[in-house]
């Protein structure tokens, strides 16, 4: 896989890697060992990149069908056990709708925003334009989640109390918190369960 920033490489989840094919064994773990959990936060997991680090457009096609079929792949095995013990997973990835160079695409339709797999997603340190607010409320999302039937849920990170409010009064999204500092991630919710997560989710 090309280098993506000074801290290194993308990471390798084409299908039939090492990281999917072990991926169902270690969320299968994580439920045994963690009874109280509500699901899983994907994090860098779309159809390409996020933009900016460098120029996806020149990586050769068949290199970003593999990125592509990957991500979708790894969603399949997040879903399939989340179903399985009715959980959530949420992605922090590029799923925008569009060609395969340009966007990545969402899944199962292309040109439309958002993976019917997962059950929401993560728009980090934008502001609530037209095409972000368009992004978390496409009828895409979740529609193959089990738990979730088609109910989103979104969240938005801003980087200021403003930017927070506005995303609040676009309805956009389940969820909004500010992070101004990068390296402090605050909850999205108010009070914690003793065990510092909610405690799973309801059919």
């Amino acid at each position: 896989m090309p280098k993506y920033n000074d801290w290194g490489y993308l990471n390798d989840f084409r299908a039939g890697s090492v990281l999917e094919r072990k991926l169902e064994g270690v969320l299968e773990r994580m439920v045994a060992e963690n009874p109280h959990m509500g699901g899983w936060f994907a994090d860098d997991l779309g159809t390409r990149p996020y933009p900016g680090s460098f120029d996806w457009t020149r990586v050769p096609t068949s290199t970003q069908q593999a990125y592509r079929d990957g991500a979708i792949a790894l969603s399949k095995i997040f879903r399939r056990v989340a179903d399985r013990h009715g959980l959530i997973f949420l992605v922090n990835g590029t799923w925008a709708g569009g060609s395969l160079p340009t966007s990545g695409g969402g899944y199962p339709d292309m040109m439309q925003h958002g993976c019917s797999l997962a059950d929401g997603g993560v728009i980090e340190h934008h502001e609530p334009n037209a095409f972000q607010v368009n992004y978390a409320t496409s009828a895409q999302w979740a529609t193959q989640s089990a738990v979730t039937r088609g109910t989103s849920f979104q969240f938005a990170i801003a980087r200021t109390d403003e930017i927070r409010d506005q995303w609040r009064t676009r309805q956009a999204c389940a969820f909004a918190v500010t992070q101004n500092d990068y390296g402090r991630v605050p909850a999205p919710y108010s009070r914690l369960s003793p065990a510092g997560l909610p405690s799973r989710v309801a059919r």
